[in-house]
């Protein structure tokens, strides 16, 4: 994220400026091609976190399971006793 910010402050932001004033037709290819960027990154990170999430949600299932199985282990166990 940081060298995004540096990216736009040293490169971009000088290059649309002098377009904005001098060549419309170029800071409007500019700004398409920033904003192509930007949601290409969006869509990466939010491939990254669904792809995470899954996993995680996965493990968490895999712990609920063994939880489970722990659960009705220790209840028959208890069941037993108390007979």
């Amino acid at each position: 994220m940081e060298k995004a910010k540096e990216l736009l402050e040293k490169g971009v932001k000088p290059s649309l400026w002098y377009a904005l004033e001098r060549d419309p037709k170029l800071a409007s290819e500019l700004i398409s091609k920033m904003f192509e960027e930007v949601l290409s990154v969006i869509v990466k990170v939010d491939q990254e976190l669904s792809s995470r999430i899954n996993e995680l949600t996965e493990r968490v299932n895999e712990v609920n399971a063994q939880l489970s199985s722990k659960i009705a282990e220790l209840t028959e166990n208890v069941n037993n006793l108390s007979k």
